[in-house]
């Protein structure tokens, strides 16, 4: 998936000269259009498999007969190779759909893009700690046979569960800013510093 991310983002700033032109083009391109939004679509679609455990039980929900069997057997998870294709089909298109572009270029998003690789390394301890903690003492996530399956929940999700996440989600982001700029701006910062650096040497040697 990542692979798949940076040749995304390589073919991107590669056609990005072109990019007036064949939007221009694209605009008036009804079937271009449609096209987009299939792919869209056929992505959202990919992005939510079942959370099953094995593909015979993949092959059960509706829809996802056939879409089971694509699935390489040398993966035990069947869920993350159709992660890895929504993923891919979505990101190849949503910069040529202005619709969704406008919405991912705003404040809001671009912040939330900022500190997401931060939200990605933090996410996992936090949940491990703060997150086991609060699930615990909310009452939350019991087993089905603890007798209090039965409590009231807010859109399918047990009330325990919500509450934690207005302590939780505050939390990680807040942590993942602290990331953001304390490790991941500086480490950027470092290999710009790096690249450039072998840039000036290469060109030295040149004379």
């Amino acid at each position: 998936m990542f692979i798949a991310g940076m040749l995304t983002c390589d073919i991107h700033l590669l056609t990005s000269a072109d990019t007036s032109h064949r939007e221009s083009q694209g605009n008036g391109d009804i079937s271009a259009r449609y096209g987009r939004w299939a792919i869209i679509i056929i992505g959202l679609y990919l992005g939510g498999v079942p959370h099953v455990p094995s593909t015979r039980l993949l092959a059960r929900n509706p829809g996802w007969a056939l879409l089971s069997s694509l699935k390489p057997e040398i993966m035990a998870d069947p869920k993350w190779i159709y992660h890895f294709w929504s993923a891919t089909l979505i990101m190849g298109v949503v910069p040529y759909v202005h619709v969704i572009k406008r919405i991912l270029c705003s404040r809001i998003c671009q912040e939330l893009g900022r500190i997401s690789y931060g939200l990605y390394l933090i996410h996992g301890p936090v949940m491990w700690t703060f997150g086991a903690a609060l699930y615990s003492w909310a009452g939350c996530c019991r087993a089905a046979n603890s007798g209090q399956e039965k409590l009231q929940s807010i859109l399918g999700l047990e009330s325990g569960f919500v509450l934690s996440q207005f302590i939780l989600l505050p939390l990680s982001l807040a942590l993942a800013r602290l990331v953001a700029d304390l490790v991941d701006a500086p480490s950027i910062r470092l290999a710009k510093w790096l690249y450039e650096s072998s840039l000036r040497k290469e060109s030295d040697n040149i004379y």
